[in-house]
């Protein structure tokens, strides 16, 4: 059964010298997924007309106008090699691609977008759905060594469409068609701020089950997400993402410790240190049994 990927929540900023984008994924099923970035608003391709491109040169001029252009985009055209973008706008009517052209061509047709060709990640999406914590989700960050000059930007989630292979990484085909996306991102500056512990992780135990809460007193920075792992012993059982402050984690075994860890993580990308407390469920008391005296 192939993925079926959801993106819950997103954060995208930029500083001077990277980009970043996380999102949080539902995952129903096992599978490989690939996430793709776009640095338009909606994922909508553009055209520019009247260009010209010259062999062996990264440089696009153009007769037109590319002021709706940004670093990053991805380019396709005649002379325009595979896996091609843009890296640089030297003016409303020249930018630079980080491949050279292979052919000479003048008055051709380009079509910018939709995605940024650096801001792809692969991998195979574990299931997030358990027995133990609702509401908790896998990180996809994608991440790039320039900054753009977009405001805003899209994401999508796609799924292997044939030869998938979770134990190598590997897939043959994706879908032309995304599973899941989610527009107009807001590309803010990034604080930089490394978060500190959360404070006052209270975990109280309850029949099957322990409450855990958690707050951010004094915090630093921007929290955008809390990292929660539950382990039973040396036996890590759950791990994920959740946005909230309060949990509660079920079905577990009574008179059996259990160790929580949560960190704080920033919306631009910087986790603080793990906080962690143990605590061991019991059985609810029932009458007559609370109340009975012995003599």
């Amino acid at each position: 059964m192939a993925a079926n990927p959801t993106i819950k929540a997103v954060s995208a900023t930029k500083d001077a010298i990277s980009t970043y984008i996380m999102a949080l994924l539902e995952n129903t099923s096992r599978g490989m997924v690939q996430m793709r970035a776009c640095l338009t608003p909606s994922c909508t391709t553009f055209i520019v007309e009247s260009c010209t491109t010259t062999i062996n040169s990264t440089t696009v001029t153009t007769n037109a106008n590319f002021s709706t252009v940004v670093i990053g985009m991805k380019v396709t055209g005649t002379g325009i090699a595979t896996d091609t973008y843009v890296t640089a706008i030297a003016s409303a009517t020249s930018l630079t691609i980080n491949k050279n052209a292979t052919a000479t061509a003048s008055g051709t047709t380009l079509t910018f977008g939709p995605e940024d060709m650096e801001m792809r990640v692969t991998g195979c999406l574990e299931r997030s759905d358990n027995i133990y914590i609702s509401e908790i989700y896998r990180l996809a960050s994608l991440y790039k060594e320039s900054t753009t000059t977009a405001t805003s930007a899209g994401l999508r989630a796609y799924t292997c469409s044939s030869g998938e292979n979770c134990d190598t990484l590997a897939c043959d085909t994706w879908n032309s068609s995304y599973n899941f996306g989610v527009n107009n991102i807001s590309i803010e500056t990034a604080f930089g701020n490394t978060p500190i512990d959360v404070s006052n992780l209270t975990l109280t135990p309850g029949d099957k089950s322990i409450s855990v809460s958690w707050g951010d007193v004094n915090q630093t920075t921007s929290i955008w997400a809390y990292w929660v792992i539950l382990s039973q012993g040396a036996t890590q059982m759950v791990s994920g993402w959740t946005q909230k402050k309060s949990i509660l984690i079920s079905k577990l075994i009574n008179g059996t410790e259990y160790t929580v860890k949560v960190k704080a993580g920033s919306f631009d990308g910087y986790s603080g240190l793990f906080t962690e407390k143990t605590a061991t469920p019991v059985a609810a008391c029932i009458p007559p049994v609370c109340t009975l005296t012995m003599e």
